[in-house]
């Protein structure tokens, strides 16, 4: 069984949890993040109609206790939806 990082870090998220406008995205976490700017991130498995956010990552900002945002290279178009309607960073 092979489990990506967030599964073992806990980080829950829903199909929709990652938003964005232009190249800022913002995430949302079931649970507390834990996270703090400058954390490393990585997302995985989420589609978008281009560029969808999959990659490594610096968390820029953290709003609150389950929101955090990065910032990535190209912008994503369309909405942003994790693929496997579970776990993504």
């Amino acid at each position: 069984h092979k489990a990506n990082a967030a599964q073992l870090l806990g980080h829950a998220v829903g199909a929709n949890a990652i938003t964005n406008v232009g190249t800022t995205c913002t995430g949302t976490t079931t649970n507390p993040h834990g996270m703090s700017v400058g954390s490393l991130l990585y997302v995985l498995g989420t589609t978008a109609t281009t560029n969808p956010p999959n990659g490594a990552w610096i968390v820029a900002t953290t709003p609150t206790a389950n929101t955090f945002t990065f910032t990535v290279t190209l912008a994503p178009t369309g909405t942003i939806v994790n693929g496997a309607n579970n776990t993504t960073i």
